[in-house]
């Protein structure tokens, strides 16, 4: 298909949905904030996506505060936002699912 015959598509309209549901665009960057009962559980959990992050290659903003842990994605070679970002917040959201339920489980 021609690019001149598409019609664009709203920014926002790549993360609503049920894949990136809990993820914000915000300042052309993808945010999203974990909630955990207390900060050793948060901590863990950033731990836990370390290995998957430096496997990937791509690294992203973190906060860590008591019972929340809050990821930032934006890919600076582009200035923006990249597929890499939202692969990203796919893989990150199974990890996180993973991690809830092996949580509860305990």
């Amino acid at each position: 298909m021609l690019l001149k015959t598409k019609t664009c598509l709203k920014k926002t309209s790549l993360i609503i949905g049920p894949r990136y549901k809990e993820w914000q665009l915000k300042e052309e960057k993808l945010k999203r904030r974990f909630n955990f009962k207390g900060f050793n559980e948060a901590l863990e959990f950033i731990h836990d996506i370390s290995e998957l992050i430096e496997r990937e290659g791509h690294h992203p903003e973190i906060t860590l505060n008591y019972g929340e842990a809050e990821l930032e994605f934006s890919t600076q070679e582009v200035n923006g936002l990249h597929e890499n970002d939202f692969i990203m917040a796919a893989k990150i959201d199974r990890h996180h699912t993973k991690h809830t339920k092996n949580n509860a489980d305990s």
